[in-house]
């Protein structure tokens, strides 16, 4: 087998692959200043690629995407959604918008009132949070996007995550499902039980 190695940096907050093999990289908000980011370059970057908040590398290291015209420049990536095809979507700090990042097209955005969702799940014309600063770690948003802006539709209590210091060990996105690891059990929520439930 071919081994190899790409540099993505330190104080990564996501690591997910995508059907085109593009690895999607987010960072948390000391990526910036962390002392061994500092040094890093790449071809076509006047800034380490963590400065941006989220990139996609191919597997030999190149900047193939990141986040141009979004309303605030990106200082944590909250929550990503890579799935096996279609756009990535995104939900960074400090303006948690949803974007939708596809590579060589422009972004598209929704303005939202979330704030600080772990995880979310995208099917326009519908996306789905996880989590949220306290007192909404324990909840589940349902939105209604629009042309740029979105919707609250619906709102649930998770009763796996509540009265817990910790909500859960592990959650993420990926397509129309979360993963949510609580007390080392598996859960899988979908888009779809949402939807059902709010209609």
């Amino acid at each position: 087998a071919n081994l190899g190695s790409v540099r993505i940096g330190d104080c990564i907050e996501h690591a997910q692959i995508d059907g085109r093999g593009l690895i999607w990289v987010g960072w948390g908000d000391e990526a910036a200043s962390w002392e061994t980011n500092q040094d890093w370059r790449v071809p076509g970057l006047d800034w380490p690629p963590c400065t941006y908040g989220l990139c996609a590398f191919d597997e030999t290291g190149a900047v193939k995407t990141i986040p141009e015209g979004v309303s605030e420049p990106i200082v944590h990536s909250y929550a990503l959604n890579v799935g096996p095809d279609g756009p990535v979507y995104a939900c960074p700090y400090p303006s948690f918008e949803i974007l939708a990042l596809t590579p060589g097209q422009p972004l598209h955005k929704w303005s939202t009132d979330l704030e600080g969702p772990k995880s979310i799940i995208v099917r326009p014309p519908f996306a789905l949070a996880l989590g949220g600063w306290e007192p909404e770690e324990d909840h589940v948003v349902l939105l209604r996007l629009g042309t740029t802006g979105s919707q609250e539709i619906g709102r649930w209590r998770m009763p796996q995550l509540t009265w817990r210091e910790h909500p859960y060990d592990f959650a993420v996105a990926r397509g129309d499902v979360f993963h949510v690891i609580v007390d080392g059990q598996w859960h899988r929520w979908r888009l779809e039980q949402f939807l059902l439930a709010s209609a």
